[in-house]
C-alpha cells in the first residue's frame, strides 16, 4: 500500500517512546524502529519489528483497513511487556 497522501498517524511506547504524532506509516515505522533497535529485543522479536517497521508504509497500512489503532506487545528480559501502539487518525 503507497502512500500517496499525508496521513495522521500517532504512535507510542509504553516506557519508552511518549505518544508521538506523524504524517504517514514511513514516518511512524522509522521512528518506532529507532527506539526498538535500542532496546534488549531478542532476535526473534527484533526481526519482526524490523521486518514490519521498516517497511512500514506496506506493512502496517493493511492493518488499518478495518480499524483505526494496532497494539503490538513485546518482552524485554525478566518477562517486562510494553505495548506498541499505533492509531490512524481520520
Amino acid at each position: 500500500m503507497a502512500e500517496t497522501a499525508r496521513l495522521g498517524i500517532t504512535a507510542e511506547i509504553t516506557g519508552h517512546m511518549p505518544k508521538t504524532h506523524f504524517d504517514s506509516f514511513s514516518e511512524a515505522g522509522a521512528s518506532l524502529w529507532a527506539v526498538l533497535r535500542s532496546l534488549p529485543l531478542g532476535h526473534v522479536q527484533a526481526s519482526a519489528y524490523r521486518h514490519l517497521l521498516t517497511d512500514a508504509a506496506d506493512q502496517l497500512g493493511p492493518l488499518f483497513q478495518h480499524r483505526a489503532t494496532v497494539h503490538l506487545t513485546f518482552e524485554l528480559d525478566r518477562g517486562t511487556r510494553h505495548t506498541v501502539t499505533i492509531t490512524r487518525r481520520p
